[in-house]
């Protein structure tokens, strides 16, 4: 499973779900990330820093991890990445992203979206999905997407998994324009209780 924050991302609903899915997971361990320096403009997307009694402790660069998560009572794990969409060098991002996944021995990707639509928060969520065939998108249930235009990563990131033969599917969800940056929970209930249902996860998704 995929996630960016940033123009893929409205109201943060793609990578707060990442996140939910990853801290339901108590076997979880971060194997890999991807150098920051080639990929991202550290004044538009500053590190973060920890300073406790006057004294640094750390220096969270903006970046991609990957995460597997163990799920013993499954034939698969799951392999979680997350992070911001790039600056800089697209091609070369997705292509080591996806070059992971593949030494990983990873064979579907879900990828996570969510984009302005012309819908209320009180509305029920649909989402639209975007595969690899036809038939991905219609035996996971989503309504099936046309769209010709700009692209995020997600998109990019996509198109590079086609080219290595890995099966993908991104769904995305619908945010009201009126929200701008504030959160969504009915958007990431969607994305979290859709992926849960394709990957036969089980979630407690109360909170």
């Amino acid at each position: 499973m995929i996630a960016f924050g940033g123009w893929n991302d409205a109201c943060d609903v793609a990578s707060t779900a990442a996140d939910f899915i990853l801290d339901a997971h108590d076997h979880r361990d971060r194997f890999a990330e991807l150098e920051s320096d080639p990929f991202y403009d550290f004044q538009q997307q500053r590190p973060t820093v920890e300073i406790r009694d006057g004294v640094t402790k750390s220096i969270t660069w903006p970046g991609l991890s990957f995460t597997a998560v163990r799920r013993p009572e499954d034939r698969r794990d799951l392999v979680i990445v997350n992070g911001q969409e790039p600056n800089f060098h697209w091609k070369t991002f997705a292509r080591s992203l996806v070059e992971v996944l593949h030494e990983t021995g990873v064979e579907e990707a879900i990828l996570l979206g969510a984009y302005v639509g012309a819908v209320g928060h009180r509305d029920p969520v649909t989402l639209s999905g975007v595969g690899s065939d036809a038939v991905s998108v219609i035996r996971t249930g989503l309504q099936a997407s046309s769209y010709r235009g700009p692209t995020g990563i997600v998109g990019v990131v996509q198109g590079a998994c086609r080219e290595t033969g890995i099966r993908t599917i991104s769904m995305w969800a619908p945010a009201p324009p009126y929200l701008a940056g504030n959160p969504f929970p009915r958007g990431v209930l969607a994305l979290v209780e859709k992926v849960a249902d394709i990957t036969n996860l089980h979630i407690d998704t109360a909170e």
